[in-house]
């Protein structure tokens, strides 16, 4: 049973480390709705500031606007990440577009000419 890699997830993996990390221990309690977990109040992962040897290491983005840096909320956080994406998406949409332009500008072009500026025949008038 082979099983074929998963190049999205090799892609976005090492960006998404970057950006942020969640606490997968809060993650699991709240969706097996675990009583120690009941009041926990951020899913990223917290520890940054407390420097011992062999701690939690927290070196992504917004470790820092999280409860233990600048506090902002995490519906903030994702609206944040919700612009990084979209500006993203259509950045490498305009890319794609001026690289298939530029590939096959000509050959397109004059086949889309042909094809919209026809003179199509209306029977009937």
């Amino acid at each position: 049973d082979v099983k074929s890699p998963d190049f999205l997830k090799a892609l976005t993996k090492p960006f998404t480390k970057v950006l942020v990390q969640l606490n997968k221990k809060v993650l699991n309690g709240w969706a097996q709705n675990l009583p120690e977990y009941e009041n926990a109040t951020t899913v990223l992962r917290t520890g940054c500031h407390q420097h011992t040897p062999g701690g939690p290491s927290c070196n992504y983005l917004f470790a820092y606007l999280g409860p233990e840096g600048v506090n902002i909320r995490e519906s903030y956080i994702g609206v944040i990440l919700l612009a990084i994406s979209l500006c993203m998406l259509c950045g490498c949409l305009i890319g794609m577009v001026k690289i298939l332009n530029a590939l096959l500008g000509t050959k397109v072009k004059s086949v889309i000419e042909n094809v919209i500026n026809a003179d199509i025949p209306i029977h009937g008038l």
